[in-house]
């Protein structure tokens, strides 16, 4: 859809994103609905309750994506970073 948009090929879009962004169009996206993840935590919802929300099937995986980025499970972040 987004390569119709720009008015390109397939892998013309990806190679031109990358070289500009330094990440495929789904890493940005994964990346994204991390720190969405991320600031819903610190809002104080669940870890469950965000992660199925976000469209994660799956709560293990969710947990090791969030834990790539951000080096601490959603857990922990959450603890640390509730807003009063």
């Amino acid at each position: 859809v987004l390569c119709k948009i720009a008015c390109m090929s397939r892998s013309r879009f990806y190679q031109s994103f990358k070289q500009k962004l330094d990440c495929t169009p789904l890493a940005l996206q994964q990346q994204l609905r991390i720190e969405n993840a991320a600031e819903r935590l610190k809002a104080g919802e669940s870890v469950s309750q965000v992660c199925f929300s976000l469209g994660y099937a799956n709560l293990s995986h969710f947990n090791r994506r969030f834990q790539a980025q951000f080096n601490m499970p959603p857990s922990l972040y959450s603890r640390k970073n509730i807003s009063h």
